[in-house]
């Protein structure tokens, strides 16, 4: 079931996008979507996402100072 599921996620597309992104990286270890949601590992927004910085202000794409 392993060998499966690991064959499926390097057979996606954005895995193979990010392989080719990253030339060397490798595929380490494969989880589901419900089991990374459960253990707290969720995607999570990226700051400057809305255009405001930690403190609530700023321009997006702009890095702190």
């Amino acid at each position: 079931r392993e060998a499966e599921a690991r064959r499926r996620a390097v057979d996606h597309p954005a895995v193979q996008a990010a392989l080719e992104a990253f030339p060397g990286a490798t595929v380490e270890g494969v989880r589901s979507v419900e089991s990374a949601a459960i253990l707290g590992d969720a995607p999570q927004e990226p700051p400057g996402e809305t255009g405001e910085g930690p403190a609530g202000e700023g321009t997006e794409g702009e890095l702190p100072r």
